[in-house]
């Protein structure tokens, strides 16, 4: 897919394609989350919320070994702990209000954000990933880091 230069920009990192919007949607960055699924390559999607960040150079590398693990089939989606403010947050079963965006690494197929300007979108789309098997891994290490809540702004 050819980039949307009106939309996103592109940041050179030496192995990721990172893409950023600075455009101010004011609907809590699901216009750009929606719209960067399209250029998602990798079989599967961990998104980032503005007041997120993972949690060390070898945390993708670790959810991917902890996901292609013989001890486990496959899963569609998992759910791994994070630090929210200063503590470990991870609930199972996930669900509206109770996973944050970076909680959750889905298979790209099923990863497709909602196109909603709602602040519960994260909730919602957890809701539609919620008919497909996922696996629960509470004993991983925080993979990120919500320091405080930005509320998208």
């Amino acid at each position: 897919a050819i980039l949307d230069e009106e939309l996103f920009r592109a940041i050179d990192h030496p192995q990721r394609f990172v893409f950023q919007c600075d455009y101010p949607h004011r609907d809590y960055g699901n216009t750009c989350r929606h719209k960067a699924w399209e250029y998602a390559t990798g079989e599967m999607c961990l998104y980032l919320d503005d007041d997120n960040w993972l949690d060390g150079n070898r945390v993708l590398g670790d959810i991917h070994g902890a996901l292609t693990s013989p001890l486990f089939d496959p899963p569609n989606w998992a759910i791994f702990p994070i630090m929210r403010f200063g503590h470990k947050f991870f609930n199972d079963p996930p669900g509206l209000c109770m996973t944050d965006t970076m909680n959750v690494v889905a298979k790209r197929e099923i990863a497709r954000w909602p196109d909603m300007p709602d602040y519960t979108a994260d909730g919602h789309w957890v809701e539609g990933l919620k008919k497909y098997p996922y696996r629960a891994f509470p004993d991983f290490r925080p993979i990120g880091v919500m320091q405080k809540a930005s509320e998208g702004k």
